[in-house]
C-alpha cells in the first residue's frame, strides 16, 4: 500500500494486492453480551443452596476460604483465578472467612447453546492483563468507562476459558424475529404479526422458527420474559404483581405458573434463595 496526494489536497490510500497473497477473512459471530449487574462487596458468608439462574456469573474472590459444590463435586476457590458459572448451572456455595467478592451477571447469545454448556464452572488464571483490568474496574469512577471495562473483562475471560464455542450465528431473519419479540415483552406479539414483518405466512413462520431453534416462537418469548423476571426477582424488591404486569402476564398467578414451568421453581422460592443474612463486616 502507498499514499498519494490528490489535486484536492486530500490523502488517497492506494492498495494493491499481490495474487499470491489472498485476503484473510475473520469469522464474525456477533454474540450479544448483555451486562446485567456488577458489584464488589465484603462478605462473611456466601450461603447458597442449589442456586440456579438463567444468566452467566463471573466471580473473583479476594482471598482463600470460599467454596462451591456442583452436584457431588466440592471445589475451593482461589484468589488467583476468575470463575465462570454458566447460565442455569445449579450450585451451592459457602465461605469460611471474611473477604471481598466481585461478581458480574451477564447473558450471551447466540454463540453459546445449551448443548455447548459445560456441566460445571470454568476457572481462568488471573494473568497480568486480567489483573490490571480488574484493578482498573475497582478504581474507576465513570459508569460509562466501567461498563466498557466490565464488558472487556467478560469477553477476555470467555476467550481465555476452555469453553467450547461453536460456529453458530443468527440469520438476519431469525435475529429480526427475536428482536421483535424482545421489544414486545410487555404487550406481547403474535405469530401473525412477526410473520407479516418477515414476509411469511403464519404457518410457514411457525414451522421455520421451530426447525431453526427447536422451540415454538411463543415459548421462546415466554422464556425471555422469565429470564427478565429472574433478574428482577434477584436484584430488585418489586412485587410479584408489578413484575407480572411489566412483563405482560395476566396476573401474578399466571406469572407464577409460567415461571415454575420454565424455571423449575416458583418465583417466591427463587427470590427467597437470594435472601442472605446481613454481612458481618462493617462497610
Amino acid at each position: 500500500m502507498h499514499i498519494e496526494i490528490a489535486v484536492t489536497g486530500m490523502i488517497v490510500y492506494v492498495s494493491t494486492m499481490r495474487p499470491d497473497e489472498p485476503p484473510i477473512e475473520y469469522g464474525v459471530l456477533g454474540p450479544h453480551i448483555r451486562l446485567l449487574f456488577a458489584q464488589k462487596r465484603p462478605i462473611g458468608y456466601w450461603d447458597f443452596s442449589n442456586l440456579r439462574a438463567p444468566y452467566w456469573r463471573l466471580y473473583h474472590l479476594s482471598a482463600h476460604g470460599a467454596w462451591v459444590k456442583v452436584g457431588r463435586t466440592f471445589s475451593r476457590l482461589s484468589p488467583d483465578r476468575l470463575y465462570l458459572f454458566p447460565a442455569n448451572l445449579s450450585f451451592s456455595s459457602g465461605c469460611e472467612v471474611e473477604l471481598d467478592q466481585f461478581f458480574v451477571h451477564f447473558t450471551i447469545e447466540p454463540a453459546l447453546t445449551e448443548a455447548s454448556m459445560p456441566g460445571t464452572f470454568l476457572a481462568v488464571e488471573l494473568n497480568l492483563e486480567l489483573k490490571s483490568l480488574l484493578e482498573r474496574i475497582h478504581a474507576g469512577t465513570s459508569s460509562a468507562r466501567q461498563s466498557l471495562l466490565l464488558m472487556a473483562m467478560v469477553q477476555m475471560t470467555l476467550d481465555a476459558s476452555e469453553l467450547q464455542l461453536h460456529d453458530r450465528s443468527l440469520s438476519t431473519r431469525l435475529e429480526k424475529a427475536q428482536d421483535l419479540m424482545r421489544h414486545h415483552l410487555q404487550q406481547g406479539i403474535s405469530n401473525e404479526e412477526i410473520a407479516e414483518a418477515l414476509h411469511l405466512s403464519p404457518n410457514a413462520f411457525s414451522r421455520w422458527y421451530k426447525s431453526v431453534t427447536g422451540t415454538p416462537p411463543q415459548f421462546w418469548l415466554n422464556r425471555e420474559r422469565i429470564n427478565e423476571a429472574s433478574f428482577w426477582l434477584h436484584h430488585t424488591d418489586a412485587s410479584m404483581e408489578k413484575i407480572a404486569e411489566t412483563l405482560g402476564f395476566c396476573d401474578r398467578y399466571h406469572f407464577s405458573r409460567v415461571f415454575k414451568r420454565i424455571q423449575g421453581v416458583s418465583p417466591a422460592v427463587f427470590r427467597k434463595n437470594r435472601d442472605l443474612p446481613p454481612p458481618r463486616l462493617q462497610v
